[in-house]
This record gives C-alpha cells, structure tokens and sequence, in this order.
C-alpha cells in the first residue's frame, strides 16, 4: 500500500471548525520532500525566505545528495538546484543546517571533512575542511559540536579536537570562517571541548561553554568564554547554566533538567533566577521578554511570557496530548507569536485476520494533528491553523513489536519541526509528513499559511 502523496489546495472562506467551535485554517498550499534515513533527533532540512518573498528550503536527500528547491507565495516550483554531498555518517551528531545568506548556506557532518559550504550562484559544494585548513595532530579530528552565523556573516564552529582511535578530546577549539573566506583558528588545551556555542544578538559576538561531568542534564557547571573572531575572554561569572539566549541586554541560561532559568544582566553579572518553569524552548522577544514553552510530558504544560526581570506576564494552558512526542515550537516576528502544537490519539487492539499465524497482531490506530495558534504580543489569540491530519490503523508484529505497514491510512502531518514567519505576516511550517508506515519518517512537508482577512 505504498504511495506518493503531494497535497495542495487554495485559500478559500471553508474553515474547519473544531470541538470548540474555534475555526482552523488549512494551510494555502503544501508539498513534500524526501529525507536521507535520519535519526529522530537530527535535522538535516532549513527553510528561509529570500527578499522578494520566496521560500527556500534545503534538504539532505540522501547520503549522496542536498536539494535546494525555492517556491513563490503561491506556491509554484520557482527552480531546484542538486549538490553532491556524501559525507561519512560513522555518528550522525551533526548540527543542523544552516543559511548564511540567500546565496550560501552550509549542511555539517562530524567534522569539516564530512561538512560542506554551498554556493547557490556559482552552484558548487565545497568541503569545509580545504576552507579551514585547520593543522591537527595525526590521528585527530576537529569534532563539530555547535555552529551559528553572526551578524557580519562570519561561521563560527565550536567543538574540540578528538583521537579517533578512543573518540577521547585533547583539546577545546574554535574556528572561525569569514564572509571573504578568510579562515582562522584557536585552541584551549586545558578544557577537552566546547559543547555549547550561541551567537549574541546584535552584535558579532558569541559565547562557547564547556562543562564539567555532572548528573544535570543540560550541564550546570559551566566554563563561559565570550567571542570575538578567535579571541575568547574568559567569563567567570557565567557559570551557572547552559547559555540558550545572549545580546547586549543580557543572557538567558537553562539551569537544569528539572527546570529553572538563570538570567546575566547587561554587563553580564548574576542577575535573577526563575525556578517555577520548566522550560523547553526559550524566544526573545523585541518588548525584552522571553516566551518560554514547557518541557514536553507534564500535566500542567503552558507558553509563558516573562518579563526581562522574570516576572510572569501571561500564560497560556497546552493541551496535555500535544506534547507526546516532542516539546513545542515557538517564533516571533514584530510582536507577533506562533505556536505549534501536536495532538495524538492511539487507540490499541487486536484482532487476528483470515491467513495469519496461529498468534494475534497488535492493531494501533493512530491519529495525530498539528495546529497553530497566532497570537499578539499580550497573549490574545487571534488566528488558528492546521495541517493535513495523519490517520492510520498500524500492524505490530507481536513477536518482535516493530511496527509495519499500515493496514489503511491516510498521509498528513506528524510532527512538529520548524515554524518561520515571514516579512508579508504569512508564515511556513515544516514538519514530519507520515504516509503508510509511521515508523520510518523520512519524509517532511513545507507548508505555507495566509493570513485570512
């Protein structure tokens, strides 16, 4: 019962109306795309939208191959562009993809020799290893733990320098790629890596962190250095949390898996803690605030806005089942907010059919939806969304428990990824997209939402 499936339709005055009676808008137009086999966790698509309004999304295929396919606001193919790429994915622990401007962007493997830098206009894909040109001692890679693009355009990589033999770190590193493609480098030999690098907004800064063993996840005991170009200056005083926000009014740290925030000030001195969220997700907004969504699981789930001293502002209950699988996703753009939200049904069984083994199937029936809310910066709501809902009755074999083809189904979405607001107020999602077999999500849907007058 294997099919390909693509969706499309227009924006007309049909809503869908939920159990509430709150009208939901389907998305103006969708399409799908096929990912190289990833691990749950690792994303290996980007999507932005370029100045006159289109939308580029890039996407590892497979182990051979990136896709850049670029759509107008209504949704017609504009081009599509293919790169070789075929990196070595002995561990596939890469950071995600990212653009560094309408015409480069840059997918990471393991190390700059499995990573490459695309060149949209002159259509080339080059190893970031013979643009760093970084010296390593025999037998050591420069393992890539965190990358990000500051304002002046500079990639910056954090990570540390790592035996293949034993996989052990010798040293902590930073390298650096400019814009002009000038490259540069340096080492702290006296921390194994950096795990944790984050831009500063507004500025072409960073911080990178290393941390201590400990039983915290993430790490509280943390090494802070502050950026620029390979110059790192020593933060001693940010030491508590891993660092998820920065600019030049202060820095938002995650002080632990059980929760809590720890906020820098200006100057970058111990400033307030917040102990009474337990946070998933962390945005900015332009007001100085921060939207914070609970981590995924708990009973008592919400958004919530505090304000730049950590009072509580506003907040806002989630459904307890949109948080199944993963936590939610958050953006903001000029006040605006977008949040995403994944409701999941499953309804378990068994029935034994005509030929079978003489031993029962488990049978799952399966329903999962996405849906939006935008609200205002105060936390009104103002517009709801949705997507294509993925249903499916899913065989499991009770030998073994895998899953196998679905029985009957029918192709939606499954899965929160991304959402990207746009310059117009429209925004797009990216999510998993599930057809006939649930298991296996190889496949993404780029989906675009209007703002309904």
């Amino acid at each position: 019962m294997k099919q390909q499936w693509k969706w499309a339709g227009l924006a007309v005055a049909l809503v869908l109306v939920a159990c509430g009676g709150a009208k939901y808008w389907p998305a103006l137009w969708s399409t799908q795309f096929t990912l190289r086999d990833a691990q749950t966790l690792e994303r290996v698509s980007v999507v932005r939208e370029l100045a006159d309004g289109s939308v580029q999304v890039a996407y590892q295929r497979d182990l051979q191959s990136v896709v850049v396919d670029t759509y107008d606001a209504a949704g017609s193919l504009l081009r599509q562009d293919v790169f070789d790429y075929a990196p070595n994915y002995d561990r596939r622990d890469g950071v995600p993809p990212l653009f560094a401007s309408d015409d480069v962007l840059y997918f990471f493997g393991n190390d700059p020799a499995n990573s490459v830098k695309i060149d949209l206009v002159a259509q080339t894909a080059s190893p970031l290893s013979a643009l760093l040109d970084l010296e390593l001692a025999e037998g050591d890679i420069f393992r890539i733990a965190g990358a990000v693009i500051l304002d002046n355009g500079q990639l910056v990589l954090a990570g540390g320098d790592q035996r293949i033999t034993n996989l052990s770190f010798r040293q902590a590193r930073v390298a650096v790629l400019a814009a002009d493609g000038t490259a540069q480098t340096t080492v702290l030999p006296a921390l194994d890596t950096f795990s944790n690098l984050i831009a500063r907004a507004g500025t072409n800064q960073y911080f990178v962190q290393s941390f201590a063993p400990d039983l915290s996840i993430p790490s509280t005991n943390a090494t802070t250095f502050l950026g620029q170009g390979v110059n790192l200056v020593a933060q001693p005083q940010i030491s508590q949390g891993m660092l998820k926000l920065a600019d030049l009014s202060g820095a938002l740290a995650v002080t632990g898996f059980a929760g809590g925030l720890f906020h820098y000030d200006a100057n970058l001195q111990p400033d307030w803690q917040q102990d009474d969220v337990t946070p998933a997700a962390v945005v900015a907004t332009p007001d100085r605030a921060y939207l914070i969504t609970s981590s995924f699981g708990s009973n008592d789930a919400k958004l919530t806005k505090l304000d730049s001293q950590g009072a509580t502002l506003w907040e806002k209950k989630i459904p307890a089942n949109a948080l199944s699988n993963v936590s939610p996703v958050v953006s903001e753009r000029d006040g605006s907010i977008l949040f995403a939200e994944e409701r999941h049904r499953y309804v378990r069984g068994a029935r034994k059919q005509a030929g079978d083994p003489p031993w029962f199937q488990y049978i799952t029936t399966v329903d999962i939806g996405v849906k939006y809310w935008l609200l205002d910066a105060a936390g009104k709501e103002l517009a709801r969304f949705q997507e294509t809902e993925y249903h499916a009755v899913l065989q499991r074999d009770l030998t073994t428990g895998n899953l196998g083809t679905a029985l009957e189904y029918r192709a939606g979405s499954c899965g929160q990824d991304r959402l990207l607001p746009l310059s117009s107020g429209d925004f797009v999602a990216v999510t998993d997209w599930c057809t006939d077999n649930s298991f296996y999500k190889k496949q993404k849907s780029l989906s675009y939402f209007q703002l309904q007058q």
